[in-house]
């Protein structure tokens, strides 16, 4: 009999560990179903901001940012509209789904890895029986 780490009791069950891990993956993935959904259908249009972008992403005050903070200011304020307008949109939602997708397939992998048996475990248990 293995330890809760290993991959099978002498009866043939599942570790307990497999489970855990086969259930922390599905309930990820409903969650991120779940949470996405919500995200979509409660997202707003960007319509509304759109003169608030316009008037920040203007020549003069992209040159009047670069000039009071260099560069890297400029560069930092396109990034924070962008991740505004990713985290008010509905492609939020599908980020959201594609990491917990994401999160629940490494954990089905982590499950199905501890079942795995090695080639040469497989051989081994082979040479035992036939002898």
């Amino acid at each position: 009999m293995m330890n809760s780490v290993g991959k099978q009791d002498e009866d043939g069950r599942p570790s307990p560990l497999r489970i855990l891990l086969y259930l922390a993956g599905a309930a990820i993935l409903a969650a991120g179903i779940a949470a996405s959904a919500f995200l979509y259908m409660s997202a707003t249009s960007s319509t509304g901001k759109y003169l608030e972008y316009a008037a920040s992403g203007s020549k003069q005050y992209a040159l009047q940012l670069e000039g009071v903070g260099g560069r890297a200011t400029f560069l930092a304020a396109e990034f924070t509209r962008w991740l505004e307008g990713v985290w008010h949109s509905r492609s939020f939602a599908y980020v959201v789904l594609v990491l917990c997708t994401a999160a629940a397939f490494a954990c089905f992998l982590a499950a199905h890895g501890l079942g795995a048996r090695s080639f040469s475990e497989q051989i081994g248990d082979d040479d035992d029986r036939s002898a």
